[in-house]
């Protein structure tokens, strides 16, 4: 409707003034869509201005800020994940907005940039459980705490197959410029 209209808009001001460096005013702005959205009390997108207010910091290696904003957007599309009725259609339609995938990858990164690769493990597997929840538009049962920690292993076995895997990577580029 219109408000959801006024909140997109003010939106876009904010992601233009981040564009042309005017980050305070961004900030401002994406400030003041997240307030009208939480007293509007929509629910549809209510997501978006906290991840646009995250990705502002982001930008700025506010990493922080940028963490509170992503991990409120990230709880409501969790929630959301869990409320997605209506079939293939809306399952799809849900999962298809590639702003949720970026979503976790910043809020990981955010946290492996302020060196907590715990909280960043975390996000990466509660990343994998919505995107199976929502693919198949119910809660399979992954609170299970058996199935998250082997789950969470399965994660840091993939982590560190990638550390070696980027050191040899390193040790291969030092050689060939050594050659």
């Amino acid at each position: 409707g219109a408000a959801d209209q006024l909140i997109d808009a003010i939106v876009m001001q904010g992601k233009v003034n981040a564009a042309r460096g005017k980050h305070t005013e961004a900030i401002r702005l994406m400030r003041e869509a997240v307030n009208k959205n939480a007293s509007l009390g929509l629910k549809s997108g209510q997501w978006l201005p906290l991840y646009e207010l995250g990705i502002v910091y982001y930008q700025q290696n506010r990493y922080d800020s940028a963490i509170h904003y992503f991990g409120a957007a990230v709880d409501i599309v969790e929630q959301n994940a869990g409320n997605v009725f209506g079939g293939e259609e809306a399952r799809k339609l849900f999962s298809s907005d590639a702003r949720k995938v970026d979503l976790y990858n910043k809020i990981i990164a955010s946290y492996v940039a302020v060196k907590d690769p715990r909280k960043a493990s975390e996000y990466a597997l509660r990343n994998s459980i919505t995107a199976i929840n929502s693919k198949y538009g119910q809660d399979l049962g992954f609170a299970d705490s058996t199935l998250k920690a082997d789950l969470v292993k399965a994660e840091e076995f993939k982590r560190n197959i990638d550390a070696v895997d980027a050191s040899i990577a390193q040790a291969d580029t030092k050689e060939k410029k050594n050659a």
